[in-house]
């Protein structure tokens, strides 16, 4: 919903959100998900805007809201209710309104130390408790600044002063939070600097209603919370595409030449757009593809980046696509080399007539809504389309493997696809779920989409459980181009003594059409003997995205049982006979 994205109107949100919400909770393909809110302060319009945004993003969220101020007891003591619940989300809404113990005047370092730990001692108990007891994704807010400084300038600088205690406070808190895989800091400290200090705190919204901030803050703290969700479920963006001309440099390089576009320090514009660039290269060193499509001679990108204040380089590209084609078409040329779909993709471009050509050919392509090249980067940051929240070694070799496959690609000739395999001499190690690899999988289990048999998103700790009492298989692929890393997850969960079912069978899109999903099935079928398993069942859950997979397990020999509302059961008897699928991919034991 156009009105939902950023930037969005807060008093519009706040005023139609029941209409808005009648709009999007008929939608198809929606992910089930329990969100509870535990309160620190009056919650009623967080969790109706929260569930706005969530629908928004593809979610169907079941709310749990917790009592007024309750938010430590319900979650270490009064428990029953929200493990009841089962909840996949935990929100833990909190702010310096819930700061009972401030520094004094004549507080000693040691007084005002052992303050500042029993704060932290309460939440890190709230986290404990709801891991222990829950295991769920935990979202925590840190704490904002105060709109007054009794001390003036010298209260962030004075050991009692209260903004030097919240500036500790937080600084400790995301020390301990580093330390959990489950918990994450929903930022109102920048949010609030954001919205600015004066608009975010409303004494009478606190004393009439007991609103911790001001309700005109509520949209945009809703919308922070689920980006947060929506990165840990996978449901981010995945590339940017820029234009050049006006959008990475001031001036039409084709009729300025390199020395005659404005880039760097030596022009306001200049510097604007070395800023913009330098923000996507900081984009694309953790994670995301930078792709080019511009209206222009083949070799503009690279005398445009040849420039001696350009940030970015022609190697920080994945594709580009230079040409006087239309960019929709080009677009969609590049998903099919990324083997990605265009609801992945951002957009940018300065010229409004190319937003809308594009906007009109790609129906789910995001396209950034410029009106001034200097609103690119606050825009884009803004959005929060590119969200971390699991940070892995894959993220910044991602560039690079993109390019290895397209390198792939080029070597595919006319001749024999097979031979073409078998050329690119391709290893494959196995592994089970571990400590090394759980953040990987459970990575890779939310954010893939094409080749996900179910549709299943788990949390870290489902993972961790399911794998610890059933079968579990991760694949890792290299060749001679690379080394793909881990790209494939099957979770087989054993419901008796000859038979197992697949809730769970992932694999990245860069490895489509290699046989890797033959070598995963050969060792299913593998482990599957070393436990007297003589038969698989396997759930196909037709989403609009999986198609790629639809007919995967009758390829692989499977009998469809049944089916009922898109949901498939196929069943496979394993034969004595078995003979290996996989013939191009060498097995490294």
């Amino acid at each position: 919903m156009k009105e939902l994205e950023y930037p969005f109107c807060s008093a519009d949100i706040r005023r139609y959100v029941k209409k808005w919400r009648k709009q999007l909770v008929n939608q198809s393909d929606l992910l089930p998900k329990r969100v509870a809110i535990l309160s620190g302060s009056t919650v009623g319009q967080m969790k109706d805007i929260l569930e706005l945004f969530l629908l928004n993003q593809g979610f169907c969220p079941e709310m749990y809201e917790g009592q007024y101020n309750n938010f430590y007891e319900e979650a270490v003591f009064e428990t029953e209710k929200l493990i009841a619940f089962q909840p996949d989300i935990i929100y833990i809404h909190t702010s310096v309104k819930n700061i009972q113990e401030w520094p004094e005047a004549e507080d000693e370092a040691s007084q005002v130390e052992a303050k500042l730990e029993l704060l932290l001692h309460k939440f890190i108990q709230i986290w404990d408790s709801l891991e222990q007891k829950i295991g769920c994704l935990i979202v925590q807010n840190n704490f904002e600044m105060l709109p007054y400084r009794v001390m003036g300038n010298m209260d962030c600088a004075h050991i009692t002063g209260r903004q030097y205690f919240l500036e500790e406070v937080n600084r400790r808190l995301v020390q301990e939070i580093q330390k959990r895989t489950m918990v994450f800091v929903n930022d109102i400290h920048y949010l609030s600097a954001y919205y600015g200090l004066e608009r975010w705190f409303d004494d009478r919204a606190w004393y009439t209603f007991k609103y911790a901030f001001s309700p005109d803050a509520i949209p945009l703290t809703a919308y922070n919370i689920s980006n947060i969700i929506k990165s840990y479920y996978g449901k981010n963006k995945k590339a940017v595409i820029v234009d050049l001309d006006n959008t990475l440099w001031k001036g039409v390089i084709g009729e300025d030449g390199t020395n005659g576009i404005e880039l760097g320090i030596e022009t306001p514009e200049g510097m604007m757009y070395a800023e913009f660039q330098e923000y996507l290269k900081n984009l694309r060193d953790r994670g995301a593809l930078l792709n080019i499509c511009s209206k222009n001679e083949p070799n503009a990108a690279e005398a445009g980046f040849s420039h001696p204040f350009s940030v970015l380089r022609a190697e920080d590209v994945t594709i580009t696509k230079c040409n006087w084609e239309r960019k929709s078409v080009n677009i969609l040329e590049m998903s099919r080399q990324l083997n990605l779909n265009t609801d992945s993709f951002v957009f940018i471009d300065d010229n409004p007539a190319e937003q809308e050509e594009v906007k009109n050919n790609i129906s789910d392509i995001t396209v950034l809504p410029i009106q001034d090249p200097s609103d690119m980067r606050r825009l884009l940051d803004g959005s929060g389309y590119f969200e971390i929240t699991n940070y892995s070694h894959e993220d910044l070799r991602r560039n690079d493997l993109y390019k290895g496959n397209i390198q792939r690609e080029e070597a595919l000739t006319e001749g024999n696809y097979q031979d073409y395999l078998l050329g690119l001499r391709m290893r494959v190690e196995f592994a089970g779920v571990s400590a090394a690899n759980i953040d990987r999988v459970t990575q890779l289990i939310n954010k893939t989409n094409q080749f996900n048999l179910t549709g299943l998103r788990l949390g870290r700790t489902e993972v961790e459980k399911f794998a610890q009492r059933n079968i579990s298989i991760c694949g890792t692929l290299a060749d001679k181009f690379g080394n793909h890393g881990l790209v494939s997850v099957i979770l087989g969960e054993i419901v008796d003594n000859r038979t197992i079912t697949v809730p769970v069978w992932i694999m990245s899109c860069r490895v489509f059409k290699r046989q890797m999903e033959y070598a995963m099935f050969d060792r299913l079928v593998e482990l599957c003997r070393q436990h007297d398993i003589c038969r698989i069942q396997g759930d196909y859950i037709v989403t609009n995205k999986n198609m790629p997979v639809a007919g995967l397990y009758a390829d692989l020999g499977f009998i469809q049982k049944e089916e009922k509302n898109g949901h498939q059961v196929w069943e496979y008897s394993i034969p004595e006979d078995y003979q290996n699928r996989n013939q191009v991919i060498e097995v490294i034991r």
